[in-house]
């Protein structure tokens, strides 16, 4: 794996570090913390029209988070900065590298988002969630606090774990429907 990591790692440092994209990625990464998805699911939650939207992708954030932390501590990986020297943007992540839990909660959201909202208004705004998990997930790489691989399979854990969630999102409609909209008739 890191045959491959850490000189992507380094070329990306060396070759695209400049100060609009050192302060753009120090900025949007923080957007990965947690904190920003959750507020996103709850205000999912909040409307009416996007219930079922947010029950999914908070089920698909909580349970990558969880999944995401357990291979944490079973791989151990060690940080691009902790095997190679360098001067963080970002204060040291704590914690182990693989997989990204940015990268993961991001992707599970963006997913489980772009999957269920392909009704207006919210068919262009998906895409751009899209791009936004993406971006904070590639942040992490430019800031030199995960590896590619660490944010490729992040990505794919989240996307894989909010399929699981829609899917049977899908398959229980009726039943989960009747729940988060008690006076609709389903």
């Amino acid at each position: 794996m890191s045959t491959f990591d850490l000189p992507f790692s380094l070329y990306v440092l060396e070759h695209y570090s400049n100060q609009f994209l050192n302060t753009f990625f120090s900025t949007i990464t923080h957007l990965g913390d947690g904190w920003f998805w959750t507020i996103f699911c709850i205000v999912l939650l909040l409307y009416r029209p996007t219930r079922n939207i947010g029950l999914v992708c908070l089920a698909a954030l909580i349970i990558d988070y969880a999944l995401c932390e357990v291979i944490k501590v079973t791989v151990a990986r060690l940080r691009p900065f902790q095997v190679h020297e360098v001067q963080l943007l970002i204060s040291a992540p704590r914690g182990y590298s693989f997989p990204s839990n940015h990268s993961s909660t991001s992707f599970a959201v963006a997913t489980g988002f772009f999957m269920l909202s392909d009704f207006k208004p919210y068919s262009y705004f998906r895409w751009f969630v899209l791009l936004l998990a993406f971006l904070i997930a590639f942040s992490r790489v430019y800031l030199f606090v995960h590896y590619i691989s660490d944010i490729v399979v992040g990505a794919i854990i989240g996307s894989l774990v909010a399929f699981l969630c829609v899917k049977l999102y899908e398959k229980n409609r009726s039943k989960i429907d009747s729940y988060i909209y008690p006076n609709k008739k389903i």
